[in-house]
């Protein structure tokens, strides 16, 4: 099979950056679509190369659009242009030179599998870091087949991975139930505090004076959650309305739209695609809402960009969203799949404003002590370095 071009986009230092300080780590994504572990990745190899850490992004597949990102304007980046499987695995040099382009010393990999597998095996000496983002949940909804599948893709990469990291407590259990490589430690993934810096949000002049505005953020796929929102919204009835904002894309979005209409609040909900501009999106809203139901999230990055903005987020119990959130604090947790525990909540910030203000501001608080990319960058290449 023959290999797809690659294109280098970029391959230079960051010209504002203190000196380097001998080491050199690369982060290495499956593709260039937008979501948590992306965006997370951004800012983690933002805030090394601030500090002088030689730090770049290498793309397995497509690039786009994330690498046309002009934030990373100054970020040693390649793209490879591979499709997953067989071609990961035929070309392993391919993969292994340009991560050694960028970091000879460390590449953090979204998989402890046959893409850590394939980077070892193209002579990549480096320390190889794995991190989990939620593939040993995956399990759980598979048929016998899928799953022993998935099972020898994750046993595949182990020998070659030197350890791995957790973006939650819950994902720590979850990873040490399985065969997994030690050193394992839990990093709770940031984002960058300059870019969050606005002030405090106004309260209404008084309950009901207008309506709330509730939002979404995500993949429009099954277990996400978007169709509780959606019959929360039936279920509800309160002065001023509440009107709900998606988002993001996906094969389920036409099977959501017919539920709006279905359930008669379709001029209450706007789907309004992926959007580039999350910060702007979440500041034109009041309260943030993560529903995943049938999909356990490992961490939860969409509810950290909202408490950046000041929203108080209402989110299921699901996996790591119970540590992101302080319940009665931030904003509230329910249970996953129960849509009129949803719509009580909905109901109690819409007819108290101050409530809502409050927990945002609270929520941008515990933003700022725990998701902070650069505690997050201190903490990745202390353990680094601690492999070397």
């Amino acid at each position: 099979m023959p290999m797809r071009s690659m294109r280098v986009l970029a391959n230079e230092v960051p010209p504002a950056v203190r000196p380097s300080v001998g080491v050199s780590i690369a982060l290495v994504l499956w593709s260039g679509s937008y979501g948590g572990a992306e965006t997370w990745s951004i800012a983690l190899s933002r805030a090394m190369a601030g500090r002088g850490v030689r730090s770049g992004l290498v793309v397995v597949g497509d690039p786009e659009p994330l690498l046309g990102d002009d934030s990373l304007a100054g970020l040693p980046r390649e793209a490879l242009h591979l499709g997953r499987g067989a071609e990961v695995i035929l070309h392993p040099w391919a993969i292994a030179r340009a991560i050694s382009r960028i970091a000879p010393d460390a590449v953090v990999v979204p998989s402890g599998g046959y893409l850590s597998a394939a980077i070892r095996l193209g002579g990549y000496r480096g320390k190889i870091v794995a991190v989990e983002h939620g593939t040993v949940m995956q399990l759980r909804g598979m048929t016998t087949a899928q799953r022993v599948v998935r099972q020898l893709d994750m046993l595949s990469g182990l020998w070659a991975v030197d350890a791995q990291v957790v973006p939650s407590e819950f994902m720590l259990r979850e990873l040490r139930a399985v065969p997994h490589r030690e050193p394992v430690i839990r990093i709770y993934p940031g984002l960058d505090t300059s870019m969050y810096k606005s002030g405090p949000r106004r309260i209404p002049p008084r309950p009901g004076a207008s309506t709330m505005v509730v939002a979404f953020g995500g993949r429009l796929i099954r277990g996400k959650g978007l169709e509780v929102v959606i019959r929360a919204l039936r279920e509800v009835g309160v002065p001023g309305g509440i009107r709900l904002e998606v988002a993001g894309d996906g094969p389920e979005r036409a099977g959501l739209e017919g539920l709006a209409g279905s359930l008669g609040v379709a001029g209450d909900v706007s789907f309004r695609g992926w959007v580039r501009d999350m910060r702007s999106f979440w500041e034109g809203c009041d309260v943030a809402i993560v529903p995943s139901n049938e999909l356990a999230e490992s961490f939860g990055m969409v509810a950290v960009e909202a408490m950046a903005c000041r929203l108080p987020v209402i989110a299921s119990r699901s996996g790591g969203l119970s540590e992101i959130i302080a319940d009665g604090e931030t904003g509230f947790l329910f249970e996953p799949g129960d849509h009129k525990a949803l719509a009580s909540l909905l109901a109690q910030y819409s007819t108290d404003p101050a409530l809502r203000y409050r927990h945002g501001e609270a929520a941008h608080q515990r933003f700022l002590a725990m998701f902070d990319i650069e505690r997050c960058a201190d903490e990745f290449e202390a353990f680094i370095r601690g492999l070397m």
